[in-house]
């Protein structure tokens, strides 16, 4: 310890090196919480669909909303499912998508709507096969034959579209507005 009259401006300098480092190192973690929270959050195909339907005015066309959990569920769900793309197994495909949600119309209107999220982009081209699955089983005249007459008007339309990390199947009749509607939410 120093004795005589620098003594003081010593100690005021350590302790103003000590406040210095303290203040930085506060600084440093409040910037790491706040760049955290500026991070994209990932919205759910869930919550996607649930918009895009409310936004194209189509939640009373559609009978059914599925996810994920409720694809899984059972045998009896992952059945259904896999029927959906003319398959009795579930496609090894689904294992491209970390996340995904769809919208079936009742009485067959033919109005459809499913949204992947791909678990890495170049799992893209697994995803497009799978929902090529469904547009060439959508297309075919044995599973047309007792459906009402929109349904050729949405089936016609039917596309597959990728945007941001996401790859989606629509059948809305006004895929153009369905578009802008995504890359809004997006």
């Amino acid at each position: 310890m120093r004795h005589g009259k620098n003594a003081g401006q010593v100690e005021f300098v350590r302790s103003k090196r000590h406040i210095k480092r303290s203040l930085s190192a506060l600084l440093s973690v409040i910037m790491l919480f706040c760049m955290g929270s500026c991070a994209p959050k990932k919205i759910t195909p869930s919550e996607i669909l649930k918009r895009l339907l409310s936004d194209l005015e189509r939640e009373c066309v559609c009978s059914t909303l599925y996810d994920r959990s409720e694809l899984m569920k059972d045998e009896d769900s992952r059945s259904f499912f896999a029927s959906l793309y003319g398959e009795t197994k579930l496609p090894g495909q689904l294992g491209a998508a970390d996340d995904y949600a769809m919208a079936l119309s009742k009485k067959d209107l033919g109005f459809e709507i499913q949204i992947f999220h791909l678990a890495h982009e170049s799992e893209s081209r697994r995803i497009e096969e799978l929902l090529q699955m469904r547009i060439d089983l959508l297309r075919t005249v044995d599973n047309r034959r007792y459906l009402m007459e929109e349904y050729d008007t949405y089936i016609a339309s039917v596309m597959i579209y990728k945007w941001g990390g996401y790859v989606f199947l629509l059948a809305t009749g006004d895929n153009d507005r369905a578009i802008k509607i995504i890359k809004t939410i997006l």
